[in-house]
């Protein structure tokens, strides 16, 4: 760990100042208790949360450093397609029909989007891309994927527009469309 921290400071000035605000990580050991009682568990529990979460903040605070370090090579672009509001309410009204009833469903669209994107001369089904859920809520989706090398990466959003809304009578039944895609290139060594 220590090996880390100190490769840290020499690569990432921001983070090594950071480290040096926050202090170095410590790890402590105390013999176990085993068979022994006591009248309440609280302290040693809330030791082991205190020491579960220091823990997870050093872990992603050396996952960001990794991801964002100034020597990464990646670059992001907007990649997002011009929405054609003609096009989608004569979609919706092809979904109102009953035809392609996927389109009502987050997924699958920033699937659509990502095939779109990264497989255009393919064929691939909506339902094998592997798509991981970053956020959802009623309106707005946002999806990633990542290449097994992670030389390229995806952050797709997509939405259900307000304008749908009259045409698809109720809220449940307007199509997800995708409104913003980003795409990140790395060079990997």
């Amino acid at each position: 760990m220590r090996h880390a921290v100190r490769h840290l400071k020499k690569s990432d000035p921001v983070l090594a100042a950071i480290i040096e605000r926050v202090g170095p990580y410590r790890l402590t050991f105390r013999e176990p208790t085993f068979g022994r009682t006591r009248k309440s568990a609280s302290p040693d529990r809330e030791r082991s949360m205190r020491f579960a979460a220091n823990l997870f903040a050093w872990v992603a605070l050396l996952a960001v450093a990794a991801w964002c370090s100034p020597d990464s090579k990646c670059q992001t672009n907007d990649v997002t397609a011009p929405i054609d509001r003609d096009a989608e309410v004569s979609l919706q009204r092809f979904v109102n029909e009953g035809h392609q009833p996927w389109r009502m469903d987050s997924e699958p669209v920033a699937a659509e989007e990502l095939i779109r994107l990264e497989y255009p001369e393919t064929r691939t089904s909506v339902y094998q891309v592997n798509l991981r859920q970053a956020t959802e809520s009623r309106t707005r989706a946002v999806y990633t994927w990542s290449r097994f090398d992670g030389s390229r990466r995806y952050r797709i959003e997509v939405r259900r527009p307000k304008w749908l809304l009259p045409t698809a009578q109720k809220y449940e039944w307007t199509i997800w469309v995708p409104v913003r895609s980003l795409r990140t290139d790395c060079k990997v060594d």
